[in-house]
């Protein structure tokens, strides 16, 4: 009989395995239940004003984060309003120069293992190219800028493929300035001619 368990052993172990199946199930209200029967009646209330409160915690937290998500959503929205009209330009941020500037910092960034620079790179290229065009003075320099911006972006391509595989280190900031500097250069020379 020394192997056997007790009844108390049984239903208590019961009880572990009814919770498990609830969490599992994720009933909150079952498992408020049951542990506001574990406890003295002088305490259910206190009890229950604190699940009161963490309710409405999490629906606060759930209201902010959906706000958030559609705040975002209809920045995009404007944003793509503003460069359907024409509307980015130098006044507001996002000439050329400074998308120029943006998009070289967010490429130096990727290559050194910024996910969220890597993301916002094909925006980026795109308000980039829609300036150069808007100030091109010829379908050449429209044509170089292209051709750099697709570089560019296939160099960090290359970068986040080998570290997504794990075979490759983040290229340096030096080396990133080396490069931003040389493209900088040559541009600067066409936009100027």
């Amino acid at each position: 009989m020394e192997g056997a368990k007790s009844a108390a052993d049984i239903a208590s172990e019961r009880q572990d395995l009814q919770r498990q199946l609830l969490e599992l199930r994720g009933d909150t209200a079952a498992l408020r239940a049951l542990d506001l029967a574990k406890l003295d009646a002088s305490n259910r209330g206190l009890q229950q004003e604190i699940y009161a409160i963490q309710d409405a915690q999490a629906a606060a937290t759930a209201a902010k984060a959906l706000s958030d998500a559609w705040t975002s959503v209809g920045d995009s929205i404007m944003d793509e309003v503003k460069r359907i009209r024409g509307l980015t330009d130098a006044a507001n941020g996002n000439g050329f120069a400074t998308l120029q500037g943006q998009f070289n910092a967010a490429s130096s960034a990727a290559r050194a293992g910024d996910q969220d620079a890597a993301k916002s790179l094909p925006a980026l290229s795109q308000a980039l190219l829609t300036a150069a065009a808007e100030q091109a003075t010829s379908r050449q320099e429209l044509a170089r800028v292209q051709a750099q911006t697709a570089a560019s972006l296939e160099a960090t391509y290359g970068v986040v493929t080998a570290l997504a595989k794990g075979t490759g280190a983040p290229v340096t900031t030096a080396q990133n300035m080396d490069t931003v500097a040389a493209a900088q250069s040559v541009i600067r020379s066409k936009l100027a001619a």
